[in-house]
């Protein structure tokens, strides 16, 4: 896959996460365990997409924040852990979505 379709994986996950997590706060999702697993299958896929872009793309376009979800992964010794609910629904209904979305539009018809 290229970096290309990539990031217009990135983009189509990004528009379902914010609509999925629209107007909803965390105990629909608390209460409703199917569409939360959805959501973090989403937000893995994200970040395995994030993680795969070249790193010739990554420095062209060094405004992009490209390690959201591994920073918010790791605890401060830089050793991954599991994430909490909270910082899950923080990345789902909006971290990812106002820091990559506009900037991954911009950028995708250059690659």
């Amino acid at each position: 896959m290229t970096d290309k379709q990539k990031v217009e994986k990135i983009i189509k996950n990004l528009k379902i996460l914010n609509i999925k997590t629209k107007d909803k706060d965390y105990d629909y999702f608390y209460n409703n365990t199917n569409e939360y697993m959805k959501i973090i299958k989403i937000v893995v896929d994200v970040g395995e997409n994030l993680n795969n872009i070249s790193d010739k793309t990554k420095k062209a376009y060094s405004n992009v924040y490209w390690n959201i979800i591994k920073d918010n992964s790791e605890d401060e010794e830089g050793e991954g852990h599991m994430m909490n609910n909270g910082i899950m629904m923080d990345l789902a209904s909006k971290l990812l979505y106002e820091n990559l979305y506009d900037k991954l539009i911009v950028i995708k018809d250059n690659l």
